[in-house]
């Protein structure tokens, strides 16, 4: 079984079905990934800095989507992030896609 990074697979959940995450989940996966990132800042390892930076972008532009009035270009930001996510950790998206389209078909969060 693969190990997903939380915070990734939340967005791209949200991202399928914007009803299966509520506002205040993606609030708590922004500030988890924003505890990570702050974390990572302190190591010397370049490709695990730019994918924390990627996932907490992609989770404050999710957050940011469901609450501001410039919904489109969060929306953007956080797919730009995502496709940064993948790129630098070279990890399979399509996987991660449908671990979210299964958590979404069962109403599950990411546990």
């Amino acid at each position: 079984m693969n190990e997903f990074n939380p915070y990734i697979l939340l967005v791209l959940k949200w991202l399928q079905n914007k009803d299966s995450v509520s506002q205040e989940e993606l609030k708590l996966n922004y500030n988890a990934a924003w505890r990570v990132l702050d974390n990572c800042k302190r190591t010397q390892d370049a490709t695990l800095n730019a994918a924390a930076k990627a996932a907490y972008t992609a989770g404050t532009a999710t957050y940011a989507a469901g609450t501001a009035y410039d919904a489109a270009y969060w929306l953007n930001k956080a797919k730009h992030s995502l496709n940064a996510y993948f790129k630098l950790t070279k990890e399979d998206r399509e996987a991660y896609e449908e671990q979210a389209k299964y958590l979404n078909v069962l109403g599950v969060n990411n546990g």
